[in-house]
């Protein structure tokens, strides 16, 4: 899971969290996916990328909504 910086209601989407699954467990995504976009998260944190996340608020695990996909941006 990751921690997005603005409150998910803020931009219309039915998420009680700021923080967001890559779904782990596999049950929205295949596990190898979910870790590849926990990596992308990481080198994002360290390398001060912008993140884009595509969240999915019908899709929750324990009421924390999904993100299907992330894109990172280099730095500028």
């Amino acid at each position: 899971m990751v921690l997005v910086d603005q409150p998910l209601r803020d931009v219309g989407l039915d998420c009680p969290s700021s923080w967001v699954s890559f779904s782990c467990t596999g049950d929205f995504a295949t596990k190898d996916s979910a870790s590849r976009s926990f990596d992308m998260a990481q080198i994002a944190l360290l390398t001060g990328a912008t993140v884009h996340l595509r969240v999915d608020d019908t899709k929750k695990h324990n009421q924390y909504c999904f993100a299907s996909r992330i894109d990172l941006y280099a730095p500028e």
